[in-house]
């Protein structure tokens, strides 16, 4: 397993995306590189039932929904209140909407402030294990220690 993750990682290096995005549904400023491992990266669990992508810091839902949409049998979950830089509360809604026209059944919202969304993972995750886990907010130093990995039940790399 950690040559086919090594390998994802490379590929997204010289490749990027797996595949563009409707550009017209999903805006906003990414990495291509980044976007393309984590798509890799949530590709090697997708025939796994029991593994889900979880992402902490959806903001306005490019990561999450770019995941989602290469990865349809795999459960992607994204922890954010969705308050940051939005007085006017429509990131919530830009992330419904998007989904909607993505057909992402598989891309699920936790709408909480991270660190109550981590409390009681497993049960927002219906018992799933995180195989990919993608911290893209808060970015503070307390809050990056906060969202340490050893909360919450992970898949295992079987040699």
């Amino acid at each position: 397993m950690i040559h086919a993750i090594l390998e994802a990682i490379r590929i997204a290096e010289l490749e990027g995306l797996t595949q563009s995005h409707d550009e017209s549904i999903l805006t906003g400023f990414f990495e291509k590189k980044l976007v393309g491992a984590l798509q890799r990266l949530a590709r090697l669990w997708e025939n796994t039932p029991d593994s889900c992508y979880l992402e902490i810091g959806v903001f306005q839902s490019m990561t999450l929904l770019s995941v989602a949409a290469t990865n349809s049998k795999l459960s992607c979950y994204g922890i954010d209140n969705f308050a940051y830089s939005d007085r006017e509360g429509k990131n919530f809604g830009m992330l419904l909407d998007r989904r909607e026209k993505l057909h992402g059944t598989n891309a699920h919202a936790i709408n909480l402030d991270y660190e109550n969304g981590l409390e009681n993972l497993s049960t927002h995750i219906d018992g799933r294990r995180v195989a990919v886990f993608f911290v893209d907010g808060p970015h503070d130093y307390r809050s990056q220690l906060m969202c340490r990995i050893s909360r919450f039940p992970i898949c295992m790399i079987k040699a």
